[in-house]
C-alpha cells in the first residue's frame, strides 16, 4: 500500500473519530494491525528465503561475479519487499521468495529490467491466474473450450458466459501483460448454445499460445531443486 493511501486511510480515520468517539479504537486498531502485518510478512518472507538458500548455496557464492553491480539487486531486494507487504496471500508471497532468489543468483543475460518486470508481473496477476497460465507451458496451443467444464449443461449462451467469464478475464490478463498470444484457431466443430456469435461462444473458438516472456515467468518461479548431497561413509 502506498504510503499516500496508508496516510488517507490514517487521516480519514481520525476525522471519522473527531465527530463519532466509536472509531476512535477502530483507527487505533487499523493502525496497529496495518503495522503489525507488514512486520510480520516480512519477516515470514526471510523465512521462506532461508529455506531455499540450501537449494542455491553455490549459486549465490558466484551471483556477484556474474551481477557485478550490487546495488541493482538490491533494488530488486527492495521491490519485491514493497510488494509481499500488501500480499494478503501466503503462498503469493512464497512465489515471490522463490523469483527474488532466482533473479538473485541468475546467470543467464537476464537483465535487471527483465528480473524486475517479473516481479511486477507477479504482484499484477492472482495464483488463478498463474495456474492457467502453466497450463500452456508445454508450448502447445489451447482452445479456450478446452478449458470449459465438459460435464455441465449449458441451456443457453448465457449459462455458458457465467461458467467462463472468470476465464475470461484470466486470459486477457495473461494476454495484456505479455504472458500468452493468440494464434490460429484450431479447427474443430462446435455445438453450440444459442447464439454462435454470443461472446461466450466466440471465446470458446479462440486460441492461445505461451509467449517468451510467459515461458521466462514460469521458469522464474519454479521450485527450486534441493541439491543432491554425498554420501559419505
Amino acid at each position: 500500500m502506498k504510503e499516500s493511501t496508508k496516510a488517507l486511510i490514517n487521516g480519514g480515520l481520525r476525522s471519522i473519530a473527531a465527530s463519532f468517539p466509536v472509531f476512535e479504537n477502530i483507527a487505533q486498531a487499523w493502525s496497529e494491525y496495518e503495522s503489525y502485518q507488514r512486520d510480520q510478512r516480512v519477516e515470514e518472507f526471510f523465512h521462506n528465503m532461508k529455506e531455499q538458500l540450501a537449494c542455491v548455496e553455490e549459486k549465490l557464492e558466484t551471483a556477484q561475479s556474474h551481477h557485478g553491480d550490487t546495488c541493482t539487486l538490491s533494488a530488486l531486494v527492495e521491490r519485491t519487499i514493497e510488494k509481499i507487504q500488501k500480499e494478503p496471500s501466503l503462498s503469493k508471497r512464497r512465489i515471490f521468495a522463490i523469483a527474488l532468489l532466482r533473479g538473485l543468483t541468475s546467470e543467464n543475460c537476464q537483465s535487471f529490467d527483465d528480473k524486475l518486470t517479473v516481479i511486477e508481473t507477479l504482484d499484477d496477476v492472482t495464483e488463478s491466474d498463474l495456474k492457467n497460465l502453466a497450463l500452456f507451458s508445454d508450448g502447445r496451443r489451447i482452445q479456450v473450450d478446452e478449458l470449459v467444464p465438459s460435464s455441465q449443461v449449458y441451456r443457453d449462451e448465457a449459462s455458458l458466459g457465467e461458467t467462463i467469464s472468470t476465464l475470461v478475464v484470466s486470459l486477457c490478463k495473461l494476454e495484456s501483460r505479455g504472458l500468452i498470444g493468440e494464434t490460429t484457431p484450431i479447427n474443430r466443430a462446435f455445438n453450440y448454445p444459442g447464439d454462435a456469435n454470443h461472446w461466450a461462444n466466440r471465446w470458446r473458438r479462440k486460441t492461445f499460445e505461451i509467449l517468451p516472456f510467459g515461458s521466462a515467468l514460469l521458469e522464474s518461479i519454479r521450485k527450486l531443486d534441493h541439491p543432491q548431497r554425498e554420501n559419505r561413509t
